[in-house]
């Protein structure tokens, strides 16, 4: 790794900390450790950058560690080259290992072993030519954890494949925790699942309903002294710089500044210099604004093009429109009133 590459390293926020606080292995250390160290990520304005550094290297490796705010099991998700249930399906090793161990710990535990449903063994199986198995287990299914990291060292697995994360108790733990934090639809959206997902995890492993923390718009809202400074730095800059800086929306920043009587953050001043600042001033919300010309300016052209010129006379002026067939026969119909007199 080049030392240009490592130069994010240099604003992250666990720079100056123990490097063991992220040192997470799934296998050996609580969940905590994991939670306490996204915490530290959450914050971190180079997270992106640092996943990127750990999606580089090959899967295998990557076992350990919180990198980007994920644990090795919430990157292999992220990979491109992560299995999926089709290709899984269509090797003939994965059917052979899976249908061996199913056969001594039984379908829905070797299922989740391999990070998958049952229904998936069951494809490959007959994909390969298989007979398939019934779901029934058999007995001593005690050492199901212990034969499904031999059939995943076969495969060159370093862990399950957890094509279906609801199935994944360290992943229902890891998303309760982070819903209690930033709520479930948030969750959702950083851990790249819908929100289905999480509560099918959360039944399966009887966690019930997480405690949403306080929406933190109406936090903002709320916060008169937060949404002064806020005015001010519309007023000085844009509501868009504002929002950037904030980390809201402006319609966010619009609603809390009417709440508190606040007023528009431009009002009184110069409608030149606000003109200056939209099309001049350098800052967070520039690419913001540049991208909205751009899109105008687009519309604006498709207008232009869609727009059929009328058609002119021989003397230079447009010919007046004929009105449509149905106004014209309306229009020469008597009216009843006209065919009484008549």
């Amino acid at each position: 790794m080049s030392q240009a590459s490592l130069s994010w390293y240099k604003q992250a926020a666990c720079r100056d900390l123990d490097p063991d606080r992220f040192d997470y292995d799934p296998e050996t250390d609580p969940t905590a450790k994991a939670e306490a160290a996204k915490g530290v990520c959450a914050d971190c304005q180079v997270r992106d950058a640092c996943l990127d550094f750990a999606l580089e290297g090959p899967a295998a490796e990557d076992t350990t560690g919180v990198y980007g705010g994920l644990t090795p099991a919430e990157r292999l998700a992220r990979r491109p080259g992560a299995p999926s249930s089709r290709r899984l399906v269509a090797d003939p090793q994965f059917a052979a290992v899976s249908l061996e161990l199913a056969r001594q710990v039984g379908v829905e535990r070797a299922a989740d072993q391999f990070g998958v449903r049952g229904r998936t063994l069951q494809r490959a199986w007959r994909r390969h030519g298989y007979p398939p198995l019934p779901p029934v287990a058999p007995p001593r299914p005690f050492r199901a954890d212990e034969l499904g990291q031999q059939a995943r060292r076969q495969l060159g697995w370093s862990t399950p494949a957890r094509l279906f994360p609801s199935r994944d108790p360290i992943f229902a733990v890891d998303a309760f925790e982070l819903a209690g934090r930033v709520g479930v639809a948030r969750a959702a959206v950083l851990l790249g699942v819908a929100e289905s997902t999480l509560y099918r995890a959360w039944d399966r492993q009887r966690l019930g309903r997480p405690t949403i923390p306080v929406d933190a718009t109406r936090r903002f809202v709320a916060d008169r002294t937060l949404v002064e400074q806020a005015f001010q730095l519309a007023r000085d800059r844009s509501i868009l710089a504002a929002a950037s800086e904030l980390e809201t929306t402006p319609v966010t920043l619009r609603r809390a500044f009417a709440r508190h009587g606040l007023g528009h953050p431009h009002a009184g001043l110069d409608r030149r210099e606000l003109q200056r600042r939209w099309t001049e001033q350098p800052g967070p919300d520039h690419r913001n604004r540049a991208d909205r010309r751009a899109a105008r300016a687009r519309l604006a052209a498709n207008r232009r093009a869609t727009r059929q010129p009328r058609p002119a006379n021989h003397d230079g002026g447009k010919v007046d429109r004929k009105p449509p067939a149905h106004d014209r026969a309306r229009r020469s119909r008597p009216h009843p009133a006209e065919e009484r007199e008549r």
